[in-house]
């Protein structure tokens, strides 16, 4: 039988990082010898990777991790695109500004305006509450608070999301008044709800629904239901291209959401289907609107808090790897052994690996080094010993 000759000096193929091949998914090694030896591969991670597949000319085959395992995953969640309490003054509020569909009483002549001030923490405690000046010039007129909302964190700000006030109105026979509630941008109206007392001489006060400058809804409140003295939650939700809107009583002396109550009946929107154009209108802002009409006596209101979320926001999440940044992983062919930052992993062997193919010829072998499908390539480094008869 010939007898088996170990070189003395080991023949490894070493990377450069300077070298164009280092991060290329196929390198060359070469058998000085004249008998077949097996390598030791060790790679390494750059970044997280599940799969550390070789596959060589010689049409071996060696797979350590899992081809299916995924970098992450999409999910959803709700995000807050502006939340106030009002028991202070919010970060960033202009004031006799915001935008409105109720520009002018009926022709442009008739002015409504922005004007007077408001109060934060008063009397009923966490609010903002309207400080009118003591006479109107005017038609509609009050003092506004406008704030600033944030995008999802995908950069959206046209897609689901659901706003809710949680108010006062306790309205009378002779006082006219409105609070608008309006979600909006930089050129108008994105989405309005209005609760209004529009006639003098009657206690009535009407909820009005503005998709844009279109008005999509408009009812008279039953005032055995809304009555004085209670406060409310006017919640108006988009889901894709469906608007739609709640009134419903909240607990006296509490405006958590955990104590939001379902006065039966509530008032419910039936389902407003949005025009493409409706459904898509960008919200950065949101705009509370105080007014009176005239000199008239006006209603007792506020607005107690305000709670904008964008819904159904798709956000990555990162998921554990088998193999992370830094990571060497060992693979001793001779001895079928396999190393992750020197320690022995048998959980890594997959079934069907060609061992005995990575035995390597004389001359050149071209491997070729396949991470997940997601990953960056890691590098590889392979030592041998070179054999003569």
């Amino acid at each position: 039988r010939p007898k088996l000759e170990i070189g003395t000096t080991a023949s490894p193929w070493s990377p450069n990082p300077a070298d164009p091949e280092y991060y290329a998914d196929t390198i060359k090694v070469h058998n000085g010898g004249t008998y077949p030896v097996e390598p030791v591969i060790t790679a390494t991670m750059h970044a997280d990777n599940g799969l550390i597949a070789l596959i060589n000319g010689q049409g071996g085959v060696l797979q350590f991790g899992n081809p299916e395992e995924a970098d992450g995953v999409e999910r959803k969640r709700s995000e807050v695109a502006r939340y106030e309490g009002f028991d202070k003054e919010p970060a960033g509020a202009a004031y006799k500004t915001g935008q409105t569909n109720s520009h002018y009483y009926y022709i442009k002549a008739q002015k409504n305006v922005m004007e007077g001030s408001v109060k934060y923490a008063d009397d009923d405690g966490s609010a903002v509450e309207p400080v009118f000046l003591p006479t109107n010039s005017y038609y509609w007129e009050g003092p506004s608070v406008h704030l600033k909302t944030t995008n999802a964190s995908d950069g959206s700000n046209t897609k689901s999301f659901i706003a809710k006030w949680r108010y006062k109105f306790n309205s009378s026979v002779n006082a006219l008044g409105a609070i608008e509630m309006t979600l909006d941008n930089d050129t108008g109206v994105a989405y309005e709800v209005i609760i209004r007392a529009n006639y003098a001489g009657k206690d009535d006060v009407d909820v009005q629904v503005f998709a844009g400058s279109t008005l999509v809804f408009q009812q008279t409140l039953n005032r055995k239901v809304f009555s004085n003295g209670r406060y409310y939650e006017a919640k108006l939700t988009k889901l894709g291209n469906t608007l739609n809107l709640q009134l419903a009583g909240i607990v006296q002396g509490g405006i958590k959401p955990s104590e939001v109550i379902t006065r039966t009946p509530p008032l419910v929107m039936p389902p407003i289907a949005l025009t493409p154009a409706q459904a898509s209108i960008p919200i950065t802002g949101a705009t509370l609107w105080f007014q009176r009409f005239e000199n008239y006596p006006y209603p007792d209101m506020g607005v107690y808090d305000m709670d904008i979320e964008w819904l159904n926001v798709d956000y990555w999440t990162d998921l554990k790897n088998r193999f992370g940044a830094g990571d060497v992983v060992t693979i001793d062919i001779a001895n079928r052994a396999v190393y992750v930052n020197g320690v022995p992993d048998s959980t890594l062997h997959t079934i069907g690996n060609e061992w005995s193919k990575f035995r390597f010829n004389p001359g050149d072998t071209l491997i070729q080094m396949v991470p997940s499908s997601w990953a960056q390539p890691f590098a590889c480094e392979v030592a041998l010993r070179e054999a003569w008869l």
